[in-house]
C-alpha cells in the first residue's frame, strides 16, 4: 500500500510504504522499483532495514547507520541527500521511528520516503489464544 502524506511545516513530499514482514517480491508493478534512493536510519537492525526496502524493489546507492535512537541530525542528513542527489537518487528512505524526529528544511535537496513495516499474522487465533493464556496464568 501507497499512502501520500504531506507534512505542512516542510515542502517535502513523504510516501509511506508499508510491507509485511515476510514480503518478498510478487512481480507486480510497483512504480518505485528500481528507483534509486539512499537510506538513513538510527535502528538497532539497519541491515533488516536494508534488505526490506531492496526486496520491494528499491536501488539502495548508500545507507547512514547511525547507532540506535540516535536523532538523524540536520547536518548529516543534508551531506547524505548532496551525495545522494549528485549519485542520482530520487530520494532518501528512512525508518518511520526516524521519520518522526526528523526536522529538515523545505529546500532539502531530496525528498524523504518513509518505509513502514507491519507484522502479518499467519494465525492470528493463536496470538489471541497464547495472550488469553497469559492473562488467565497471572489472575488472582
Amino acid at each position: 500500500m501507497l499512502r501520500a502524506v504531506s507534512h505542512a511545516p516542510w515542502r517535502l513530499v513523504v510516501l509511506i510504504f508499508r510491507i509485511s514482514c515476510d514480503a518478498r517480491p510478487n512481480g507486480r508493478h510497483d512504480p518505485w522499483a528500481g528507483r534509486k534512493v539512499a537510506l538513513a536510519s538510527a535502528i538497532a537492525s539497519p541491515e533488516s532495514f536494508e534488505r526490506s526496502a531492496r526486496e520491494i524493489g528499491l536501488t539502495v546507492l548508500e545507507h547512514l547507520r547511525l547507532r540506535d535512537h540516535a536523532v538523524l541530525g540536520n547536518a548529516a542528513m543534508m551531506q547524505l541527500m548532496s551525495r545522494a542527489a549528485i549519485a542520482g537518487a530520487e530520494a532518501v528512505v528512512v525508518t518511520e521511528k526516524d521519520a518522526v524526529k526528523l526536522d529538515l528544511p523545505p529546500d532539502a535537496p531530496l525528498r524523504v520516503v518513509v518505509l513502514g513495516v507491519e507484522p502479518k499474522l499467519r494465525k492470528p487465533d493463536q496470538l489471541l489464544s497464547l495472550v488469553e493464556a497469559c492473562l488467565r496464568v497471572g489472575a488472582p
